[in-house]
């Protein structure tokens, strides 16, 4: 992950640095939609193991930065999963892709631009990864339902839960402060599926206060 030099900073950037690290603010969630992880910034991923590093400066990192413009997840994603049966790893393929690359961009050698891509998303955790983050069960509370629970807290009475794991529904949604990062989850929360033979037992649960 990033982190910059604080001595090259303007004072006010600095003063922010400062107290970010001294209360350990980090981009930190249970759960992710695919829409989010692919925002994020491809370099120096926040969730991504110690690989991703080398790769960032390899040789043709630098043409994916500068050629390519990547910048996020999403954009390496799309390089990452080109389709085209008559691609080879060869400098002078001739699939769509890779001639696009060369005219267009000034690519050398897309196809190792391509396998760069490739890798580089091999890196990401599940946790932050497109495309092992969103979890095919994940319940919510139907409309019905929600209008009551707003009924209920006008009223003081019983609030039904909602079982759905919160995702953030913007990059900037995703910090949190006071954070614990030796404990931080490389993978994403998730939720079994009850079974047909399982009876579902209200469970009580008591506020002392709120703030």
């Amino acid at each position: 992950m990033w982190s910059p030099v604080l001595k090259k900073l303007p004072l006010n950037l600095k003063r922010i640095l400062k107290v970010a690290r001294k209360h350990n603010l980090r981009w930190e969630i249970l759960m992710v939609s695919a829409q989010i992880t692919n925002q994020l910034p491809a370099w120096f991923h926040i969730g991504a193991s110690e690989e991703l590093n080398k790769l960032n400066n390899c040789y043709y990192a630098a043409c994916l930065r500068e050629n390519h413009e990547v910048t996020s997840v999403q954009h390496i994603s799309d390089i990452a999963n080109r389709n085209d049966l008559t691609h080879r790893k060869h400098i002078e393929c001739s699939c769509n892709f890779c001639s696009e690359d060369r005219n267009n961009l000034k690519c050398a050698k897309p196809f190792k631009c391509a396998q760069l891509a490739k890798d580089m998303m091999e890196c990401i955790l599940p946790k932050w990864n497109p495309n092992t983050t969103t979890q095919s069960f994940n319940p919510d509370l139907t409309s019905d339902q929600i209008i009551a629970k707003e009924k209920a807290i006008k009223k003081n009475e019983v609030v039904l839960f909602n079982p759905k794991i919160p995702s953030p529904s913007s990059v900037e949604g995703g910090f949190r402060i006071f954070t614990c990062p030796e404990s931080q989850s490389k993978i994403p929360a998730k939720q079994d599926p009850p079974t047909s033979v399982e009876i579902q037992h209200p469970v009580r649960a008591h506020i002392a206060s709120t703030h």
